[in-house]
């Protein structure tokens, strides 16, 4: 029996050509999204180098981030790419095309948090969305004294309990929050009392 197992192997023909261009072809797919760098719903966000993470962020909820390295580059490269836990930003980076929603915690304090990022940097918002439920207990985001965050081209919606704060800022000028040619889809009637707005739309 075994010898019966070398000689099928022998006589087993070769694989055709075209057998040969499909392997190829799956091998080159395979690389490319490897290189893509790709993170799927639930794997760990480690920050591997000391600066210029990037994370490319594929559908689904990603839990929480704690960012820390400076230079860092979050993206979500597919529609519905989310993080339904509280994210702090504790150095500069820059955020596009994320989801920020309380739907793990509706008791979080804030669903963001900018928190000491440096006197000369700052946080980037970009396309981005933020949610809170209505039974959130605070604001959306929190930016700390000292911090500064930018949101260009965001949605905000939800509620916030903040004093009518959705973006609560702690900084005593209003220039080190500003947000740009965004949406405020919150009952709220202004996104904040200390920030910085230029055409903001509310339905």
């Amino acid at each position: 029996m075994a010898t019966t197992g070398i000689y099928n192997q022998l006589l087993r023909p070769a694989e055709t050509p075209e057998e040969i261009n499909d392997q190829a072809q799956s091998d080159q797919i395979s690389e490319r999204v490897t290189q893509l760098g790709l993170l799927t719903a639930g794997s760990p966000l480690a920050e591997e180098r000391n600066e210029g993470n990037t994370y490319n962020l594929t559908q689904g909820e990603h839990g929480a981030l704690d960012h820390k390295a400076p230079h860092g580059d979050i993206r979500g490269v597919v529609a519905g790419a989310s993080f339904n836990k509280r994210c702090v930003f504790s150095a500069s980076g820059v955020v596009t095309g994320v989801t920020f929603t309380d739907a793990g915690d509706e008791s979080l304090a804030e669903i963001v948090r900018v928190t000491f990022p440096g006197s000369d940097t700052g946080v980037m918002f970009i396309n981005c969305t933020f949610i809170r439920s209505a039974a959130s207990s605070t604001c959306h985001v929190l930016v700390e004294s000292g911090s500064t965050a930018i949101f260009i081209g965001c949605t905000f919606r939800g509620r916030s309990q903040d004093a009518g704060d959705v973006i609560n800022n702690k900084n005593a000028s209003a220039v080190a929050v500003q947000v740009i040619g965004s949406f405020n889809y919150t009952a709220n009637a202004s996104l904040g009392s200390n920030i910085t707005i230029t055409g903001v739309l509310k339905p």
